[in-house]
């Protein structure tokens, strides 16, 4: 009898220690995957880039998520962009078991680690340029201990800053150069009513919508000819063979005489993002 109460006794202890034991993290173990973060959307702006992303990841340990960022894309993987406590990771973040959506915005004097093979990890300040193009690349991170997700070229994506003029009053009988020297889009009155008047290689009327709803410049579809000035509607421009601009309209007077926009062009030919 004293035997099978002492086998009970050695039972309930080690079920016990098992049960405090439960949920540590064996050093020898090895990490569990994180999941790939998928970047959704990328917004340009003048001399900023936004960079929406969609992810979930509850795994022990998972502290956030690292943006990686380059204007050359054989260097994405060694440019990180860091917090304000210039710490990783970039945006920290709740573990979660739901799909959770995320942005960033990569602005002017930003800061990064560039960590190569033959360089040593270190801090620097840098600018964005209008007209240049970034690619960028998302990837999940645990603190403890320290990893990250993989990296599949594929989920890449890429952006360029483009300069923008806000709320400018636009009257009639004048026109928009983008940069570039010669009148592109002159702004008439036909009977009362506004109309946008392509100079060059055609506009198009995109519906409702501000200079964020559409970042890349449609390939087709512009026209030579006329199209009324709404409030609230956004139109694409195709100011060259490969440039391209677009406009916002915030407002137009009652009498016709001005209409107040948004606007913005993109400087480099062949560049689609704006």
């Amino acid at each position: 009898m004293p035997f099978f109460w002492l086998f009970l006794t050695i039972l309930f202890s080690f079920g016990i220690l098992s049960l405090i034991s439960c949920g540590e993290q064996n050093p020898n173990e090895i990490p569990l995957a994180l999941n790939v973060p998928h970047i959704t959307r990328i917004v340009p702006g003048d001399g900023k880039i936004t960079v929406y992303f969609q992810s979930q990841n509850n795994e022990p340990g998972f502290s956030g998520y690292n943006i990686y960022w380059s204007d050359d894309i054989a260097q994405l993987q060694n440019q990180l962009l860091l917090n304000e406590t210039l710490s990783k990771p970039t945006i920290k973040a709740q573990a979660s078991v739901i799909m959770q959506e995320y942005s960033f915005t990569v602005e002017h004097s930003i800061t990064y680690f560039k960590s190569t093979a033959s360089s040593n990890t270190s801090a620097t300040k840098v600018s964005l340029f209008n007209g240049l193009v970034y690619y960028f690349y998302v990837k999940a991170y645990n603190g403890q201990p320290e990893y990250e997700s993989t990296f599949d070229s594929a989920l890449t994506a890429n952006g360029s800053p483009r300069p923008q003029t806000l709320s400018y009053r636009m009257d009639t009988n004048t026109g928009l150069t983008f940069g570039s020297g010669q009148v592109k889009v002159l702004l008439t009155n036909d009977s009362g009513s506004l109309y946008f008047l392509p100079m060059s290689n055609g506009i198009q009327h995109m519906g409702s919508g501000t200079l964020t709803s559409l970042t890349v410049a449609p390939a087709n579809g512009y026209d030579t000819f006329p199209v009324i000035a709404a409030a609230g509607h956004l139109y694409a421009v195709r100011t060259a063979v490969t440039n391209y601009a677009k406009i916002a309209v915030l407002s137009t007077d009652i009498s016709g005489a001005f209409a107040v926009i948004d606007y913005c062009y993109q400087p480099t030919a062949g560049v689609v993002s704006y």
